[in-house]
């Protein structure tokens, strides 16, 4: 998967025609490379320019990749996101997810401070074709701002409760409510699975009232998903 992703023109058909993408999957060689996976991801979902600085260890060869940012020190942010693990319509070949809690920090001398600050939750899918002959890879990248209704509110880690983990808008006012979901990750206390809900109509994501991809033939609401993973 490539590290370099682009944000697909919102001027595009609203659903993402992504048929003849690759399968993808969240698997990576260390926690290095994860990390850096979702940094460059969230530079991209949040415009922060940057690059990607390479040093060569002399000892041993070993390359190591590390991204810099032209106008901040550090990003924090919230992500849960995992690949598409069931066979309908094109959901094998997104990686679905959600973002928040972004911060950009600059820093005056020895000191931190949050420059950007943007709270809201986000859903981005990403998907990735490898390159023919004499092409190059193609990359896209989709964001939707997660609209919350009265009586939803937002987990933001895979909190146990009652055998249920969750990530994502719930139905109920109160934060330990999380055994109806809206939009975002589930996992119940009899599945052996991550489920990902994504309501049909894009209903509680900013902007039209239609599916983002195409989801299959009796879609239930929901599909399972596998989550990212370092491979030994």
């Amino acid at each position: 998967m490539s590290l370099e992703v682009q944000i697909v023109d919102f001027n595009k058909k609203y659903e993402m025609d992504i048929k003849d993408f690759d399968n993808v999957s969240v698997k990576y060689n260390d926690s290095t490379q994860k990390d850096l996976f979702e940094k460059v991801l969230v530079c991209k979902l949040y415009g922060v320019d940057y690059k990607l600085e390479t040093e060569t260890d002399p000892q041993t060869n070993e390359i190591t990749t590390t991204i810099k940012y032209t106008n901040y020190s550090k990003i924090e942010f919230k992500i849960m996101y995992g690949s598409g693990a069931e066979q309908k319509g094109v959901i094998p070949k997104g990686v679905f997810g959600l973002v928040n809690d972004f911060k950009a920090y600059t820093r005056v001398d020895e000191t931190e401070t949050v420059k950007v600050d943007i709270a809201d939750p986000y859903m981005f899918i990403f998907a990735h074709r490898t390159a023919d002959l004499g092409g190059s890879d193609t990359n896209l990248l989709r964001a939707h701002k997660v609209i919350q209704i009265p009586n939803t509110h937002f987990v933001t880690s895979d909190q146990t409760a009652e055998g249920f983990k969750a990530w994502g808008l719930y139905a109920g006012s109160n934060a330990t409510d999380i055994e109806y979901c809206i939009l975002g990750f589930n996992k119940n206390a009899q599945s052996t699975q991550w489920h990902f809900y994504l309501p049909s109509n894009s209903y509680c994501l900013e902007g039209r009232t239609e599916d983002i991809i195409d989801l299959g033939n009796d879609y239930q609401g929901y599909f399972a998903v596998e989550l990212p993973s370092i491979e030994a």
